[in-house]
């Protein structure tokens, strides 16, 4: 990865096709099989945090108080999950059936909060 800023993360997909890395605002995320990098993921604030689903078609990120859904395979936000708390979403974790996530942000006192996620 070149031209991009600090990053806060990287993630493989549970299938190994995929890679995510947030650069500033946006994740960039890469075929793996074909070596190509896929249109940016794009949001207006710094996505701190991020993980697949089990069945690699969701990409969950972690911001300032919301939990985004993304469809890797359209590119496209498909939900925003909003976690009250103070400060970034700086941990979350996905189900192993892929049905929920949680999260927290990054505020002292700030309690575990679990989503189910929109269907894909």
């Amino acid at each position: 990865v070149q031209d991009s800023a600090s990053p806060q993360f990287a993630a493989f997909s549970p299938d190994g096709r995929l890679l995510a890395i947030n650069d500033g605002s946006s994740i960039r995320l890469w075929d793996l099989d074909v070596t190509k990098e896929l249109p940016l993921l794009k949001s207006n604030e710094i996505q701190w945090i991020g993980v697949f689903t089990p069945d690699s078609q969701r990409l969950v990120s972690g911001a300032n108080g919301v939990i985004n859904v993304w469809d890797v395979n359209t590119q496209k936000r498909v939900g925003a999950l909003t976690n009250e708390g103070v400060g970034y979403v700086q941990a979350i974790a996905a189900s192993p059936d892929g049905e929920h996530i949680s999260g927290c942000s990054s505020g002292a006192g700030v309690v575990l909060r679990v989503f189910r996620l929109p269907p894909p």
